[in-house]
């Protein structure tokens, strides 16, 4: 008996449901069934119990099926909450994935994006309707930063938002949050060109890094290494040479080598009638240490580019010069008046709503703002007549209670981690000191 060990689904350009299982001792495929209905545009997770988890689709309906390898049988599990296509399928605890994406069966974006379970209810997640997920979703092992062995499921993925802003969210078991980086995740390259990012993250659980690619159409690739294990995380961007040919990754799913570095091959230069025929490998495999607080233009990375029809590969390799840091700008330069500092804040806190993270300390706003934190407590405190803290859970519970509002059947527990709390005791704390109610008493004036 020949072991079997992936499964490969969806051939064609349209929809189909024919499958074929891959062989590897002999490198082959063989065809032995169909999906439960045809599909293209879709994802799939193995979980624990042998079983694949099968959504989303292009131009057709969409439901949640499942493949059961005992069997060999696919069969329908449930409907979705809505239509979708480059989907995010992530597992969780207890044999549990999410299911979600930005865009309907379309690939026209979603006026409000809604999280499929395949064991519990869906639930909404506003924060996805403003930081959407886009094309081509990471794959679930990809971008996973957990630990499967302790139960603690949790990814990256990148997203962006209609003003260009590119930003990472981390999703643990059903809680989605910002990943607080030490600056924002840059948008304009070494020579003033825009990066156009590729959602997808990879993940070196190793390095405790992620990397996210990104091009300048037709000149340059870049990297960003995001030091996940830090809060905030710090933020390495480097850069090739200018190329002759760059794709845009469309069509190519880059992936880790052993020794760190990233490869990827093909994809499509301008459409989908364009394809490439190259091969790249960036080596961030032996970075030096990131600096914290500011972005580097470091090292430049090595580029291998696959000659057509042929199998040398030509490499070049170049070190760049580190850039000068910004000048820092002193507090009291960069202070202004209360007011104004003020305002900076609000901006800040309700543009980015960094009071989602659970784990957010004045340093994060002072580094986000550029100013010293003691200047931050301060003026909150001048203007505001409280304390950091007691700013922050006013935020909190006011976008608690905006999730209460909304979803009123929400568990108690999962509102307040998605409102940035640590726990359901501080959650229950400063809910009665701000509203002088219980949530009970609360939601019960909503009826």
């Amino acid at each position: 008996m020949k072991k079997v060990q992936s499964v490969k689904v969806g051939l064609g350009i349209g929809q189909s449901f024919e499958v074929e299982m891959y062989y590897p001792s002999t490198h082959t495929f063989k065809g032995f069934g169909c999906l439960d209905q045809k599909r293209a545009m879709h994802n799939g997770i193995l979980l624990d119990s042998g079983r694949v988890v099968i959504s989303g689709n292009w131009h057709h309906d969409d439901d949640i099926e499942i493949y059961d390898a005992k069997t060999r049988q696919f069969a329908h599990v449930k409907e979705v909450s809505a239509m979708r296509s480059y989907v995010h399928i992530l597992r969780t605890k207890n044999n549990d994935a999410l299911i979600f994406s930005a865009l309907n069966e379309r690939g026209e974006p979603l006026a409000d994006v809604t999280v499929d379970r395949l064991k519990g209810e869906p639930f909404r997640v506003p924060l996805l309707n403003e930081w959407k997920n886009g094309y081509f979703p990471s794959s679930n092992a990809d971008c996973f930063i957990g630990d499967e062995t302790r139960g603690d499921f949790a990814y990256l993925m990148g997203v962006t938002n209609d003003q260009g802003q590119w930003a990472v969210i981390e999703v643990r078991d059903t809680v989605f949050s910002l990943l607080p980086t030490t600056l924002p995740i840059p948008v304009t390259g070494v020579s003033g060109e825009a990066i156009d990012y590729c959602p997808s993250v990879i993940t070196d659980r190793k390095a405790g890094l992620a990397y996210m690619i990104g091009t300048y159409k037709g000149h340059r690739y870049y990297v960003l290494a995001i030091d996940y294990t830090q809060r905030p995380a710090p933020l390495t961007l480097y850069y090739t040479d200018p190329q002759e040919d760059v794709s845009i990754l469309n069509g190519c799913s880059p992936i880790l080598t052993t020794d760190g570095n990233i490869f990827f091959c093909g994809g499509i230069f301008d459409s989908n009638f364009s394809p490439m025929a190259s091969a790249w490998i960036l080596h961030v495999g032996t970075t030096s240490q990131v600096a914290e607080g500011r972005l580097l233009w470091p090292w430049l990375l090595v580029a291998m580019t696959a000659l057509v029809g042929g199998a040398v590969m030509l490499y070049k390799r170049r070190t760049g010069k580190k850039t000068e840091p910004p000048r820092q700008v002193s507090p009291l330069e960069e202070k202004g008046t209360d007011s104004d500092l003020m305002e900076r804040i609000y901006r800040l806190m309700e543009k980015e709503k960094p009071y989602l993270n659970s784990e957010l300390k004045v340093q994060d706003i002072a580094i986000a703002l550029g100013i010293n934190a003691r200047y931050i407590s301060e003026c909150i405190n001048t203007c505001e007549g409280c304390s950091f803290n007691q700013f922050v859970n006013r935020y909190r519970i006011e976008y608690a209670k905006q999730v209460l509002r909304q979803q009123p059947d929400k568990k108690i527990s999962t509102v307040s981690l998605e409102s940035g709390f640590a726990s359901e005791a501080s959650f229950f704390r400063a809910f009665k000191s701000f509203t002088g109610m219980t949530t009970g008493e609360w939601t019960e004036r909503l009826s």
